[in-house]
C-alpha cells in the first residue's frame, strides 16, 4: 500500500490510507468469498444465479418477481435478466408466469427445485471459513458491519 500511496500528494497520503487500506481490504474479501462460494457450489448455476433464486425466496410467499424488479436487486439490465431467467427456466428452477389479473403482467417464480438447490447451496457455504469467521462476530459487531456494507452499496 505504501507504493499506492507514494502516487499521491504528501498531503492527501494521511487522508488516503484508510480509504485505500479499506478498498484493499473488500477487494481481498470478494476474493475470498467468491473462491469459497465456487469451491462451495453444489451446482453450475453460479453466482449470478444463485442471487435470482435468492432474490426470490427473500421475497417471501408466493416466491416471486417481476423481472424489472429483479434487475434492480441484481444490479443488471434487463436484458441480463432475461439470459439469466432464461437459464434457470431451462433448468427448472424457475417458471415464468402470466398475471390472471392483468395479463401484460409477468412473473418469474421460484419452483421447489430451485428453492431445494438454493438451500442446499446456502447450507453448504455454512461450511466455508469466511463463513464461520463473520459467524464468530460479536451482535453488535455483525450488526455494525452490515450497516456500514449497506451504505458502501
Amino acid at each position: 500500500m505504501e507504493g499506492i500511496l507514494q502516487l499521491f500528494d504528501e498531503a492527501l497520503r494521511p487522508a488516503m490510507r484508510e480509504p485505500l487500506e479499506i478498498t484493499t481490504l473488500i477487494g481481498r474479501l470478494i476474493a475470498r468469498a467468491t473462491n469459497e462460494a465456487q469451491a462451495a457450489s453444489i451446482s453450475d448455476l453460479g453466482a449470478s444465479g444463485i442471487d435470482i433464486l435468492a432474490a426470490l425466496a427473500s421475497r417471501g410467499a408466493p416466491f416471486r418477481a417481476k423481472p424489472g424488479e429483479l434487475a434492480v436487486w441484481s444490479g443488471v439490465t434487463g436484458a441480463a435478466i432475461t439470459t439469466r431467467v432464461d437459464r434457470l427456466e431451462r433448468r427448472g428452477m424457475v417458471e415464468r408466469t402470466v398475471d390472471p389479473k392483468d395479463r401484460r403482467i409477468r412473473w418469474i417464480n421460484l419452483t421447489d427445485a430451485g428453492n431445494d438447490v438454493l438451500h442446499r447451496q446456502a447450507v453448504e457455504l455454512t461450511t466455508q471459513p469466511l463463513f464461520l469467521n463473520i459467524q464468530s462476530l460479536s451482535e453488535k459487531e455483525a450488526s455494525t458491519l452490515c450497516a456500514i456494507l449497506r451504505k458502501l452499496t
